[in-house]
């Protein structure tokens, strides 16, 4: 993995009287902002599994080989410094999502408005709109899981 890790699920459909979707959204962006992460993404459980998870010949998270390339592009996308090197900031900036959120040290593009969303045509659109401006190299393909991937040189990283 990339370092610590923060994981909450939210099972109710509004929290403090905001909808569920609109209070993780703001969480997520205000956490990348005061931790400028690495990578970071919120999505549907679903998804996650759908893109990301093995079951044969046992469960194991296959596209999370973070030196190869990311697991996937998911409903929140928060890329750090290392990624905003690597693509270009100017690209991030441009990329076309929903919404894009640039941050001190992180740009948060934003797919689409609801997490439940993720397999509607228009989610799936919208996701290959950004996966071709970013580069498909830089996310795992379940259906290629053995192509190659495009990467920051996380043995660079400073002690």
């Amino acid at each position: 993995t990339l370092g610590n890790r923060v994981v909450f699920e939210l099972r109710r459909p509004t929290i403090e009287g905001i909808p569920s979707d609109r209070w993780a959204r703001e969480a997520f962006i205000d956490l990348c902002d005061a931790l400028a992460p690495a990578w970071a993404s919120a999505q549907h459980p679903a998804e996650y599994w759908v893109k990301v998870m093995s079951e044969r010949p046992s469960i194991q998270a296959v596209g999370r080989d973070f030196a190869r390339w990311l697991p996937g592009l998911f409903w929140l996308n928060g890329f750090g410094r290392r990624y905003i090197e690597l693509v270009g900031e100017p690209t991030l900036r441009a990329t076309p999502a929903t919404e894009v959120v640039p941050l001190d040290g992180c740009i948060v593009v934003v797919r689409g408005d609801d997490p439940r969303d993720w397999a509607t045509p228009g989610s799936l659109h919208v996701e290959q709109a950004i996966a071709a401006h970013l580069g498909a190299d830089l996310f795992f393909d379940r259906t290629d899981p053995h192509r190659p991937g495009r990467a920051p040189d996380w043995g660079a990283l400073p002690r």
